[in-house]
């Protein structure tokens, strides 16, 4: 068996956040584009599984489940630029603007006349996400979409079929900052889950890498298992 390094209390500090569209094209070999070095805040709003209640006419109440709502999934970050950057060995984003904006096609290629600069502008695409938020106490671990050696703890939010719905800026405190999310159902149109909580203790195994572009959680890293409704 293997010895845990660091056994944590709790997740803080750090955690790594990957987003990849589903076509890669223009983006590196695996297309991940890493959000964790100017993002400071995650919020996962897992939707409701809501029900209605009837009162009946001798006191008796009768319970009507509610579908379950999409999931909202917030961050909060500093970005300096609107385009991705390539930085062995990952891609760092620099701004969510063309991820929110434009087909992936455009994406660092857009420039006004004269080239000065890039720039992005509202078009009618909504491209669809990968996303895979990662907290683990392996020092090497460079993405949330990768994997974690054996021996450490990890565990890892793991979304496919995601669209981005909104990205808002504000320089409220002297400091620019936005805010975007992304929204994913809990089911595809087959009823199958669209995403999925993960977690390894490290003692006999690793946690393995993802492929965030595949269009189904098994493409995504082999959840071939997980139920249906």
């Amino acid at each position: 068996m293997t010895t845990i390094t660091d056994n944590p209390d709790m997740w803080s500090e750090v955690a790594l956040v990957t987003l990849c569209p589903k076509s890669t094209t223009g983006l590196g070999s695996s297309g991940n584009v890493e959000f964790a070095v100017p993002t400071t805040t995650i919020d996962i709003d897992e939707g409701d599984k809501d029900m209605d209640v009837t009162a009946t006419l001798g006191a008796g109440r009768v319970v009507k489940y509610t579908p379950q709502a999409e999931t909202t999934i917030t961050f909060e970050s500093y970005f300096i630029d609107v385009s991705t950057v390539a930085d062995s060995p990952i891609v760092n984003s620099l701004g969510i603007e063309p991820f929110f904006n434009q087909t992936q096609s455009n994406w660092k290629t857009i420039e006004p006349a004269g080239g000065q600069g890039l720039w992005t502008t509202p078009t009618r695409f909504r491209q669809l996400f990968g996303l895979a938020i990662l907290w683990c106490n392996d020092p090497t671990a460079i993405s949330g979409a990768g994997a974690v050696s054996k021996g450490y703890q990890a565990k890892r939010f793991i979304a496919t079929n995601c669209r981005i719905i909104s990205c808002k800026s504000a320089f409220t405190d002297n400091e620019l900052k936005t805010t975007w999310k992304l929204k994913v159902p809990p089911f595809t149109k087959n009823k199958l889950p669209n995403y999925v909580w993960h977690s390894n203790s490290g003692d006999t195994t690793t946690m393995g890498a993802l492929s965030l572009s595949g269009t189904s959680l098994g493409a995504i890293g082999g959840f071939t298992t997980l139920p249906t409704l």
